[in-house]
């Protein structure tokens, strides 16, 4: 065995020959020990082979099926990789219902089609080029490159079934926004974001949806408390999913020493889209706010958004969704610049930083206060 040992949640990690992690499983189970290597290089993927095992422990095989077999999009792999989306990557129902619009959209065009044999430019390219027909299709084509994307990865980095050679999709890029789209107003001001916190009061709810259907308020049935969930947003810039994924799983962790120095009440850890773990410190609103979100464990995206917009329309604060990642790094800009701003959005490049989400940042300017005389 090359290197030092070191543990995690399945067992233990080592070192190979050429100095990459890799992750083996070691458990009791039912009086027979199992010690067997995952074939992962990274914890996001051990984790997702540690799930198969737990699974069927006797049966487990990090290979996956022989890599000779054919593999079709049929019903039941298909099946697979929305529930490995759903449970694994916690992704949105939303997200997941249109991945599975998707998927059934690509199963009728590569029936009989071998995954491994898929040729993009001969295969992918024209069965996508009939998206292009109308301008409002060319998000359904997005989502359509997305989905294939996501379920090649999923077939070659977690069910070990493919190789990079056999992947189609590797260098095939989803179609980003438009400049119409980027230069879009999503910034809004703490005063505006605070008058929908007012609205999203329960009893303010209630009482709104009784006076709606004339009824008395003890017949109107409770409303979730959404107000931290606001607030946690513009204290961090996560995006919705991250949030859910904060309320359903994520930790509050005390500050060091070092980090209360610049007003930190709290270090916040949830996982990033990409399945890797993240901090985020937060002053004392944020801090609040989190904990009151963790002692509920969990949340609705899908009526996050409608008691956030039925909010933002009382308090007439026009196409407000309740992601307010644009403002908090547009904020962030402004404040601590922009390298601040790229750290907190954990953007590998500063220029998705301010082509997406702060390019309406304006600085201050140290000049602003001089006369010229």
């Amino acid at each position: 065995m090359a290197g030092s040992r070191r543990e995690w949640q399945g067992g233990y990690v080592r070192r190979d020959a050429r100095g990459r992690d890799v992750y083996v499983i070691r458990r009791m189970v039912r009086g027979c020990r199992y010690d067997v290597s995952t074939r992962c290089n990274s914890a996001r993927a051990a984790l997702e082979q540690l799930a198969r095992f737990e699974a069927d422990p006797e049966a487990y095989d990090p290979r996956g099926a022989r890599v000779d077999d054919p593999i079709f999009l049929d019903e039941q792999l298909a099946r697979g990789f929305l529930e490995w989306s759903r449970t694994v990557r916690n992704n949105t129902r939303k997200w997941v219902g249109e991945q599975r619009s998707a998927l059934a959209w690509w199963a009728e065009r590569l029936a009989g089609q071998n995954l491994r044999r898929v040729s993009l430019p001969q295969i992918v390219i024209p069965a996508l080029d009939g998206t292009l027909d109308a301008p409002k299709k060319t998000k359904g084509r997005a989502h359509k490159i997305a989905t294939l994307k996501a379920l090649y990865g999923w077939l070659r980095k977690h069910r070990h079934l493919l190789t990079s050679a056999e992947d189609p999709t590797v260098d095939f890029a989803v179609p980003q926004a438009t400049p119409a789209q980027r230069t879009k107003h999503k910034e809004y001001t703490p005063e505006q974001i605070a008058a929908v916190v007012r609205e999203l009061d329960p009893d303010r709810r209630r009482a709104r949806l009784a006076a709606e259907r004339n009824v008395e308020l003890d017949q109107v049935r409770h409303m979730t408390d959404y107000r931290d969930h606001v607030q946690l947003a513009a204290s961090t810039g996560w995006h919705v999913t991250e949030l859910h994924r904060f309320a359903t799983a994520g930790r509050v962790l005390e500050p060091t020493a070092l980090q209360s120095q610049d007003g930190t009440e709290a270090v916040l850890e949830t996982i990033h889209k990409n399945g890797e773990v993240f901090r985020t410190r937060v002053g004392p609103t944020g801090a609040a706010a989190a904990r009151r979100i963790r002692a509920t464990a969990g949340f609705s995206v899908e009526r996050y958004a409608e008691a956030v917009c039925e909010a933002a329309r009382v308090a007439g604060v026009a196409g407000f969704r309740g992601a307010l990642r644009h403002s908090a790094l547009t904020w962030a800009t402004e404040l601590e610049g922009e390298e601040a701003a790229q750290k907190l959005a954990r953007h590998k490049s500063g220029r998705t930083t301010k082509k997406y989400y702060a390019e309406r940042a304006a600085p201050p300017n140290p000049l602003g206060r001089l006369r010229l005389v």
